[in-house]
């Protein structure tokens, strides 16, 4: 058998910020920013607390860039879903499978998002909210005009139904499987996501598909 082959400097950086970013996953969903401590990422990362800094700047840094990895790929699966079944349950669909994906982000953007006045959600978080908004208003003002649901729905309104709906099962996500005896990573994800999906379309009055 030849020597092995060490890794390059490259590649071991690779590795060593994307085992920080998936360690900060589960830190900042369970903690929050304020809460997490670099120590405990770093220690989940198998790393040292010092490449927090080297690779991110800091805890900031990595925090945004945990944010903008995450968001950034659910708008271009929705994006990309928009095209292809341009409708309110393709929108939900993608939406909630991408939730799926990484189980710590709803409740990462619930944390987030019901911080006040006072703890603002971050620039990331606002401006995937918005594009998020934005998206889901105009499918919702889309399937009006197809005739799809009632006329008089209000699309402001739908949408923070479609929202909270697609959101929370994703947020009892800890509780739901010992409770409920739901696997929603798992076997009963496509249920879920079809029965969400039925109690939206039921509540707008339409049968968009």
């Amino acid at each position: 058998m030849g020597p092995r082959r060490k890794s390059s400097p490259a590649k071991s950086e690779q590795r060593g910020r994307k085992a920080l970013l998936q360690a900060a996953r589960r830190e900042f969903s369970t903690h929050g920013f304020e809460a997490t401590r670099l120590t405990a990422v770093a220690d989940g990362a198998g790393v040292n607390s010092a490449m927090v800094h080297y690779y991110f700047g800091g805890k900031q840094g990595l925090y945004d860039a945990t944010l903008e990895l995450a968001l950034g790929g659910i708008l271009k699966s929705l994006l990309v879903s928009r095209k292809r079944t341009p409708s309110i349950t393709g929108f939900v669909r993608a939406l909630m499978r991408k939730l799926a994906e990484d189980p710590w982000l709803a409740p990462l953007i619930l944390r987030e998002l019901s911080g006040g006045p006072e703890h603002p959600p971050s620039h990331h978080m606002r401006g995937f909210i918005q594009e998020l908004l934005g998206l889901l208003l105009d499918t919702v003002a889309a399937a009006r005009r197809g005739g799809n649901i009632d006329p008089e729905t209000d699309p402001r309104m739908a949408v923070t139904s479609i929202v909270g709906m697609a959101l929370v099962p994703f947020v009892l996500l800890p509780s739901t499987t010992p409770m409920l005896g739901l696997d929603i990573n798992g076997r009963d994800l496509q249920a879920v996501i079809a029965h969400t999906e039925s109690q939206i379309m039921r509540s707008l009055q339409g049968g968009d598909t």
